[in-house]
């Protein structure tokens, strides 16, 4: 071949020499000796982000793609294209190609058009630098190189996948290893059953005289059992009986505490203007709602561990009008709660008015606040009173106030 056509023919622009006319290899490869010029399939990329731009140009990808699609290895276009991109180090590694090194394939460009010259060898007055990349498909082991003078992409070998044939080898050395495995427990179970067999015969004959002695020991571990679930079961009643007597113990112990609860809040009374003058009936209906101050003490009675019956005497000032002011006694069944208590009862109010006593119904509950080293307790509580049977209905006579507890045990 002259060396003008193998110019033509090359990625790069230059000077071929051909070898001998009788070649000592099979394969006749074309000699290059210098890299770059008009054929060259891209500029010089002799940084990284020189090498990321070029990916970055539609006609550099695009030409790789052609490349690839002429030289049958389409299916590795993106792998190629995403290495070159990220030219991460880890992937691309620069080298020097020797002088001598031959090459299946190196790009070109023939009037524009990518393509390739096949069968290049390099023999140029020294290495040249290139980016050096692998992949490897699980069929065959592809390496290949891109000329940072030009740009060129080129594959340097296509051998058997490394990947597959180390799987494989791994893959041999666990099946032998299995087998192995299989032969010694193989091996290891007629031996077992051999020994088991030898074994069973001597447990037979040591069973059938061990059979009545275990007989007698059962018979005598389920007398000890019976003997001692009885003695268990009359431990069990004299604690229960323990502590039920020392329950007893403590609620008739704590049976009666006492409490006393400061309260402010208001109520709305309609209070009848007969026993009253003319102009203080017409004034009752203008002072039905009163700001209250008062309080309450009785004592706190237990009836059962959870439920305490309280009853209660009280006073309540009106702060608008003293003589309204109101002594009353009710009495309430509450039940303790883990952090505090409900209660209900019935009482009456103002039996220091005879005119005005009147019958009312009470809830109310406690919110716990603190618990003294000596069992005293501090609630929040807010208590609300309805009085049934007056005139204006309940909309018109109802109490309610809020305050603390204090409990003393």
């Amino acid at each position: 071949m002259q060396t003008s056509s193998v110019r033509r023919l090359l990625c790069v622009s230059f000077a071929v020499l051909v070898g001998g006319a009788a070649p000592a290899f099979a394969q006749e490869f074309k000699t290059a000796t210098r890299l770059g010029g008009p054929t060259r399939f891209y500029t010089a990329v002799r940084t990284r982000a020189a090498l990321q731009r070029m990916m970055k140009n539609n006609r550099a990808s695009q030409g790789i793609s052609t490349v690839l699609q002429t030289t049958n290895l389409s299916s590795l276009d993106s792998q190629i294209k995403q290495i070159l991109t990220d030219a991460d180090p880890s992937r691309l590694t620069e080298v020097d190609v020797a002088v001598g090194t031959t090459m299946q394939w190196m790009a070109l460009r023939r009037n524009g058009r990518a393509d390739v010259v096949r069968s290049i060898r390099w023999g140029g007055r020294r290495p040249f630098r290139a980016y050096q990349f692998t992949i490897d498909d699980m069929n065959r082991y592809y390496t290949f190189v891109v000329a940072q003078d030009c740009g060129n992409l080129a594959l340097l070998s296509d051998e058997p996948s490394r990947e597959r044939a180390r799987q494989d080898a791994e893959r041999a050395a666990r099946e032998a290893a299995a087998r192995a495995e299989r032969e010694r427990a193989e091996a290891a179970a007629r031996a077992a059953k051999e020994k088991a067999d030898a074994e069973a015969a001597a447990r037979a004959a040591k069973e059938k005289a061990d059979a009545e002695a275990k007989e007698k020991a059962r018979l005598a571990a389920e007398q000890a059992e019976r003997e001692r679930q009885a003695a268990e079961a009359a431990r069990v009643a004299a604690e229960e009986k323990a502590r039920a007597d020392a329950l007893a113990a403590k609620l008739a112990k704590e049976k009666i505490d006492w409490f006393i609860a400061p309260l402010v809040g208001k109520e709305r009374r309609f209070r009848e203007g007969e026993a009253m003058g003319a102009a203080a009936a017409a004034a009752a209906a203008t002072t039905l709602c009163s700001p209250l101050i008062g309080a309450r003490v009785g004592p706190d009675i237990r009836m059962t561990p959870n439920a305490r019956f309280a009853p209660a005497v009280g006073v309540a000032f009106n702060t608008r009008d003293g003589d309204n002011s109101s002594l009353f006694a009710d009495a309430e069944i509450r039940r303790e709660l883990a952090k505090g208590f409900i209660g209900a009862g019935v009482g009456v109010w103002d039996f220091n008015h005879s005119d005005w006593i009147t019958p009312n119904v009470l809830v109310d509950f406690g919110v716990l606040l603190k618990e003294y080293a000596n069992t005293n307790k501090l609630y929040f509580t807010g208590e609300g009173r309805l009085f049934p049977g007056r005139d204006n209905g309940l909309a018109n006579n109802y109490q309610f106030w809020g305050g603390v507890r204090y409990i003393f045990r």
